[in-house]
């Protein structure tokens, strides 16, 4: 109870980096920001009643991992990649209720296209898909009340602190912006590297990589933007239209490798034969974005090479 107390304590002092910021300065920033994302959710989580809280609090998590990623060079190592590891296993678990959540409003958005007589195989999906629901959400919660979980949120309260950095001299005042401009160098190396791996037929893991790669480089722009500026920002809009479409499409992977699934083991006649159609509708939707995520590319990339880094 008492590192819910702190966390929600030092959460309400969201932070923003200006002026004569150094990087301790960011660093404290950026974790309070997301330990402030990850306990404003929270409640919501806990209650049910709203769906947004558990993809607020995934995105929260996610956000905190790509931080301390991208802040790796100036962090002790050993201390981040702990910190890490603890928001991927809480993640992971939101994750799953929030997968569970996706598949069902995919599934209710096709439903209208379906042939005359397949209501009765969508609320038989749909029952099969809150069954699995209701499990994750009872793992998850079984965690959120656990001992690990509230080591969790005091490691990032004591990091939105006084976080535990490399070197002491990372302390002194420096100029950020030129330490936050060399950070956002190797996420955006690293996603044009990936995309010029991409094989010519384009697999759907690769995309994947791509996708997260590219997640990885707008949440970094978004984190130094405040002391880099606007050219981040722009650059970093660019890349969340690009993560959006490639977003949908691994979706739409995932929902139609689902539904496969079900059409051939589901006790329901109904379930399986809807199933089916709808494993066709997500292989439609997957082909269409294969053609849109390029351009978006593109357009981020020249977002990039114009800025003054």
């Amino acid at each position: 109870m008492r590192e819910r107390v702190e966390a929600a304590d030092t959460a309400n002092r969201k932070t923003v980096v200006m002026g004569r910021a150094n990087v301790e300065d960011l660093v404290r920033a950026l974790i309070g920001n997301g330990l402030h994302r990850l306990v404003d959710a929270e409640p919501a989580v806990r209650a049910g009643a709203d769906r947004e809280a558990v993809h607020q609090a995934r995105v929260a998590t996610r956000r905190l991992r790509s931080d301390l990623r991208t802040l790796r060079p100036v962090l002790d190592r050993e201390w981040s990649d702990h910190l890490r590891e603890e928001l991927r296993w809480i993640g992971g678990l939101l994750g799953r209720v929030r997968d569970a959540d996706v598949l069902e409003e995919l599934v209710a958005g096709h439903a209208r296209a379906l042939r005359p007589g397949g209501h009765a195989g969508v609320a038989s999906l749909s029952r099969e898909i809150g069954t699995q629901r209701a499990e994750d959400r009872e793992l998850l919660l079984e965690s959120l009340n656990s001992a690990r979980y509230a080591a969790l949120l005091q490691l990032l309260v004591e990091g939105a602190r006084a976080p535990e950095l490399r070197v002491v001299e990372s302390r002194k005042p420096v100029k950020v912006d030129k330490v936050a401009a060399r950070l956002i160098r190797k996420p955006w190396k690293r996603l044009r590297d990936e995309v010029r791996r991409l094989p010519l037929h384009e697999p759907d893991p690769n995309l994947h990589e791509i996708r997260k790669r590219a997640k990885h480089a707008r949440y970094a722009l978004e984190a130094v933007s405040p002391v880099v500026g606007k050219r981040a920002r722009r650059v970093a809009e660019g890349l969340a239209v690009l993560q959006g479409t490639l977003g949908d499409h691994q979706d739409a992977v995932v929902a139609a490798g689902w539904m496969e699934r079900i059409a051939l083991e589901s006790n329901s006649q109904d379930a399986a034969f809807v199933a089916g159609e709808l494993t066709e509708m997500f292989a439609d939707d997957r082909r269409h974005l294969r053609g849109a995520w390029r351009e978006h590319w593109k357009q981020a990339r020249r977002a990039y090479r114009a800025a003054p880094w």
